[in-house]
């Protein structure tokens, strides 16, 4: 595997890795009516470390940190975490059920679905 499909291959990852974590709050408050203290304190744990490490993401601009930013980076991954972070308004500390977290996290989980699909479309074109 050259250096362009290793990168290929960690910007599908990360952009998956966020999918995959914006996907399992949305599915744990997802036509839910209330949650225990416990389970707000949970979501909004989860919920907090999702949008931190989405906006450091987007301010480093790059999957990993020891190399320039590559295509696949600045063409996907940079596109995809900056709108992600902007769509993440709900605040962290906000009800997870009386809040906005749904629609933040929906907007975000559609602009990972969108860049991971851009990316699946690009490979096919290519073959």
């Amino acid at each position: 595997m050259n250096a362009d499909e290793q990168n290929k291959l960690e910007v599908i990852q990360a952009l998956g890795d966020y999918a995959r974590r914006t996907s399992e709050i949305i599915d744990r408050i997802s036509d839910r009516r209330s949650v225990s203290g416990f389970e707000k304190d949970e979501l909004q744990a989860l919920y907090s470390s999702l949008k931190d490490d989405i906006k450091e993401a987007a301010k480093r601009a790059k999957v990993s940190t020891s190399q320039q930013q590559t295509e696949w980076e600045r063409c996907y991954f940079v596109p995809a975490v900056m709108k992600a972070a902007n769509s993440l308004r709900a605040k962290t500390n906000s009800h997870p059920i009386n809040s906005n977290w749904m629609g933040s996290l929906l907007d975000a989980a559609s602009e990972f679905s969108y860049y991971l699909y851009q990316i699946e479309k690009d490979r096919l074109e290519d073959q």
